[in-house]
């Protein structure tokens, strides 16, 4: 009977009073899946790498790969009933097996731990972390874990299984299937900032090298480590056995207690541990689901049994105390993949799935047909395994469940268990889309942040900053994973140095001294290799910012080494072995005398400037073609052709060239004798340049056969754009001519830039025009783009008014780390400079009526400073540099105002 209601009920009483009822259906509310709540559409995960799911302090984080291969993790509001998602990693492998495994650290932050299924050519763990507790669209970057055996094998790595064990002073353990495809492990005291080496845990005698072991793991979080293993895949061992053992205090032991060994003694062996179900005793081969304990830390394991490939049995064992008790549950039907008509199933052994408890090991959750669909069931038994209460959690589904994974620690107003619902396709681990369901009825609702705004292409300070904004955090959180100290990253650091120099975030600036520190302030490890020189024109930039001599002594005591030790070639003929110990090749001048002469900067000391401006021009003699404007990429190009017949000049290496012209005409002196010949080839190679320009603004991977490379490529073009925007801003390239062109590339690149900041159609790393995924990005793509960005962002701020400022060192020494000072001919409300050669914002303070700001001046040397408005900038930089004094005697200065109409 329905009885009318005394009062009327408002939405936002329905709202309110919906707040207290639990998430979590009740005991006998089984419905379709479709009509439980979502925690995603599109993700699927592979249940080797745990826990998948976790709860704590009202709220249920779990985390999947999406069908385009994203690692995402999502955060349940158990009172809001919201779940928000986060991006840990776009695009990282389309494959089921890489799903994220989560771990609360102690000081209550959540940790995630990813890594790509075997056989990828750079096996890595890699690991984000929230950076407060709770914070959960604020994760730090991504790090990758210094985690590699010394098997020698060459499987990748695979399945991440965290756990921490209070008892041990909080010590992580981490275990994943290593590159010899045995189980693997190492600890870190110091919260995953460092790790012990790397150990195999276990690993069957006698098997081929490609044997490949199973494992699953449970922990108490105080002071024990449960582990379930098997010989190998099923697939290859007919015989495949589970096996059962448990580490506590520094050693490994049988159910019984018996010790098998301690961490010396690893690998553990099968006859060594528990043999939880023998195989070869029953001509059955099994594949293992769970482990978990009981109120007396005694084991229990579920796993299958595969009497066939279409029929898959569920069986439940547990340790009684004096032996194994093992039980089976119920058919689980056969492999669950929609296998294509006509096709031979890949995966005849992936059963729908069984899950155990943590929070009781008496209570297991699988699927299995009924009615001709996979549907989840909750089994829970009162005597240890002898008899049996089923709960349906799904009736009357329209696709299959699978792959159930129970929350570790749920709470009561929270879902207990969730699983993939096949609302697409699951073909393969490669080939699905799938829902991640749970057992809550569908009101959970998708907190999803509205997208960024587009970008805009407009050449405006605000505009400009926030694509670069936008693409420099993007690069942080994904960090690349080349070597710190590699050519790839010095040139990415020196994009984001751009950026923190106008940026009104300290982040970039912080994010470039945190590497240099991690990076102790060293190059790479090649002495004479000038890509191992390229982070030490960041470490130099960083310098002269924090005046900190750490930053550079290593970098000098190198390069001194180097000037003792000279390498001599007859030639630069690139076939000669150790040739590229001296600039054999044109991106080395972007590499090498950047840092050279941003030494001698720092210094003073003319061997630095020698050294560069004669290799330099050695480079330049051998490689330069002056009929065509451009640069051979080394001499194995000299009698090389492209398709159309003409030569091959590559993008990005002369983009290379291009912008070493400009980086190393920022610190040469301005009235150095070698300054002129310098810029007479940087404007000779920018006619060459624009003059290859395609219509859509970008220029091709071949400068001279665009037609055979049509794809835009972003590197080479942000190098290009640089260079001609800087060159404009300097008054060396015809405004009239370059300005447009310039405008057109960086509107270009922008719309090359994903909403959520990822830069496209970079060329990877090679040696020559190639044919690539438009997709592909890297990290000095992403410099490239920066320091394109931080010359327009200076071209649209001088479209302001503003004061161009002369200052002139008349003395015979070098004048550095002294401000100059003076008095503005016109009022500002909030004046700020700009370096003229760059678009660094310099830090600014008023003193007796006087404006000072810093300066580094060569003996004799008169340079410009811009004098402007802050309101004419998009952002005014945190200031980095210490406090300096006023010159003695103080510099002269001049100061002239200049209209855009003037300009």
């Amino acid at each position: 009977m329905n009885l009318p209601l005394p009062f009327p009920l408002s939405p936002s009483l329905v709202a309110w009073l919906m707040a207290f009822i639990p998430l979590a259906m009740p005991v006998g509310a089984a419905r379709p899946a479709e009509d439980c709540a979502s925690f995603t559409d599109d993700g699927g995960w592979c249940w080797f790498s745990d826990p998948r799911a976790v709860s704590r302090d009202g709220k249920t984080y779990s985390g999947w790969v999406t069908e385009d291969g994203s690692i995402v993790a999502g955060e349940l509001d158990h009172a809001t009933a919201t779940v928000r998602h986060f991006n840990l990693h776009p695009r990282y492998e389309r494959d089921d097996h890489d799903n994220p495994a989560f771990l609360f650290l102690p000081d209550g932050r959540l940790m995630a731990f990813y890594t790509k299924h075997g056989g990828n050519p750079r096996p890595a763990i890699h690991a984000r972390v929230m950076r407060q507790p709770g914070s959960f669209l604020d994760w730090e970057p991504e790090v990758t874990l210094p985690l590699r055996d010394d098997t020698g094998g060459k499987a990748g790595i695979s399945y991440v299984n965290p756990f921490l064990l209070a008892a041990e002073t909080n010590t992580l353990y981490l275990f994943w299937r290593g590159l010899s495809f045995k189980p693997t492990m190492a600890t870190s005291r110091d919260g995953g900032k460092t790790w012990s080496p790397a150990q195999v845990v276990f690993s069957p005698p006698g098997l081929p090298p490609g044997n490949r072991p199973y494992a699953k793991y449970a922990a108490n979080g105080r002071d024990r480590i449960h582990f379930l293993f098997t010989d190998g895949h099923p697939r290859n061992e007919p015989s495949n056995s589970v096996y059962y053992m448990c580490y506590r205090d520094g050693a490994f032991y049988k159910a019984d207690g018996t010790r098998i060994g301690g961490m010396e003694d690893l690998p553990i062996r099968p006859g060594q541990a528990d043999q939880v179900y023998d195989a070869r005793s029953t001509g059955v081969r099994a594949w293992i689901w769970g482990v978990a304990f009981d109120a007396e830390e005694r084991p229990v394991v579920a796993y299958t049994r595969l009497p066939a490939e279409n029929d898959h049995r569920y069986h439940y064992a547990r340790w009684d105390g004096r032996q194994w008790f093992d039980t089976e549950l119920c058919a689980g039907g056969g492999w669950f993949p929609q296998t294509p008509p006509g096709a031979r199933e890949r995966e005849p052994h992936y059963s729908s799935g069984l899950a155990l408890d943590p929070a009781d090991s008496a209570v297991v959750y699988l699927t299995r047909p009924v009615n001709g669909v996979r549907e989840v069931e909750k089994w829970t038994t009162p005597d240890g395994g002898k008899t049996w209460r089923t709960e349906a959690v799904t009736r009357g589904s329209k696709h299959d469940n699978i792959r159930p994974c129970v929350v570790m620690n749920h709470a009561p107003g929270g879902p207990a268990v969730l699983w993939q619902s096949l609302t697409d396709r699951y073909v393969h681990y490669t080939d699905y889309r799938c829902a991640i369901k749970m057992d809550a009825p569908a009101r959970v609702t998708l907190d999803v942040p509205p997208p960024p705004p587009p970008l805009s292409v407009t050449v405006e300070p605000a505009a400009i900053l926030t694509a670069m904004e936008r693409v420099g955090d993007w690069q942080l959180a994904h960090p690349s994973r080349h070597p710190a100290t590699d050519w790839t990253q010095g040139a990415g650091y020196a994009g984001l140095m751009a950026l923190a120099d106008i940026s009104g975030s300290p982040r970039f600036r912080e994010a470039m001294v945190k590497m240099g520190q991690a990076n102790q302030w060293k190059l790479g490890p090649r002495k004479y290799f000038a890509d191992d020189h390229t982070v030490g024109q960041t470490y130099l930039e960083l310098f002269f910012q924090l005046r900190d001599p750490a930053m550079m002594a290593p970098l000098r005591a190198q390069f001194d080494d180097i000037l003792a030790q000279p390498r001599h070639f007859e030639t630069l003929d690139f076939t000669q072995r150790g040739i590229t110990d001296l600039w054999s090749w044109c991106d080395a001048l972007f590499m090498g005398p950047p840092t050279w002469l941003r030494l001698h900067a720092a210094t003073d000391d003319a061997r630095y400037r020698e050294f560069a401006l004669t290799n330099w021009w050695r480079t330049s003699d051998y490689l330069y073609d002056r009929e065509a404007g451009l640069y051979f990429r080394d001499s194995k190009f000299f009698d090389k052709r492209e398709a159309n017949g003409r030569k091959i000049f590559w993008s990005r290496g002369n983009g290379w060239v291009m912008g070493g012209l400009v980086r190393s005409l920022q610190y040469l002196p301005m009235n150095d004798p070698g300054r002129a010949r310098l810029e007479n080839q940087f404007q000779e190679m920018a006619a060459a340049v624009l003059a290859c320009q395609q219509p859509d603004g970008l220029w091709r991977a071949s400068l001279l056969d665009p037609a055979s490379y049509p794809l835009r490529e972003t590197s080479g073009s942000g190098f290009f754009t640089y260079a001609l925007a800087w060159g404009v801003n300097q008054g060396l390239l015809d405004r009239a001519i370059y300005e447009p062109a310039v405008r057109k590339a960086w509107a270009a690149l922008v719309e090359c830039v994903t909403p959520e900041g990822r830069l496209t159609h970079v060329q990877p790393i090679g040696a020559d025009p190639r044919k690539f995924d438009g997709n592909a990005t890297e990290i000095y793509g992403v410099g490239a783009f920066l320091l394109a960005g931080s010359e327009l962002y200076r071209l649209a701020v001088l479209e302001r008014n503003h004061v161009r400022v002369e200052v002139w060192n008349p003395g015979g020494q070098r004048r550095e780390g002294v401000c100059a000072a003076i008095k503005l001919p016109a009022p500002f409300a909030q004046p700020v400079f700009m370096d003229a050669l760059s678009a660094r914002i310099l830090p600014t303070r008023l003193a007796n009526g006087e404006l000072l700001f810093p300066v580094n001046l060569a003996a004799g040397e008169a340079r410009t400073f811009i004098a402007l408005e802050a309101a004419a900038l998009a952002a005014v930089p945190t200031a980095a540099l210490p406090e300096l004094p006023r010159a003695e005697p103080p510099l002269e200065t001049r100061a002239t105002l200049v209209e855009p109409s003037r300009r």
